[in-house]
């Protein structure tokens, strides 16, 4: 039997992960990228590259706020874990450029994720129409 109800309109974003669960894994991931430098001793600059491309391609279709979580959470696990030990900060005026490059390439990656939608006429995130 079937419905004379009008079916809703699916939509790209519907079928995407939540920007949360993309988080979750994203932080998940970071945990792994940790473990990867570790186990291969992997050199700093090495390092810094896998955070930041980590940072980016993690970053694309989030809402704005979801993208500088990840880019800050990137940032403090590769400061913390990678050029530190036992998750301690340094704020060295080197770690804050790193900070910056986190925060920009989250930022392009984000700007980017937006065109994309813009240009197949979605939105980033249309539970939160004021965020995107």
């Amino acid at each position: 039997m079937t419905s004379s109800l009008p079916r809703p309109a699916v939509h790209d974003d519907d079928r995407a992960l939540p920007a949360e669960l993309r988080v979750l894994l994203t932080c998940g991931a970071l945990v792994v990228a940790v473990l990867l430098c570790r186990l291969t001793g992997l050199a700093a600059s090495g390092a810094l590259l896998l955070f930041v491309v980590l940072t980016v391609v993690s970053s694309v279709g989030l809402p704005w706020r979801a993208a500088v979580l990840v880019a800050a959470s990137a940032w403090a696990v590769h400061t913390g874990f990678v050029v530190g030990r036992f998750g301690v900060l340094d704020l060295s005026a080197d770690r804050l450029v790193e900070l910056a490059l986190f925060l920009g390439a989250a930022s392009v990656s984000w700007l980017a994720g937006r065109g994309a939608h813009r240009a197949r006429g979605t939105t980033t995130d249309a539970r939160h129409p004021g965020e995107g």
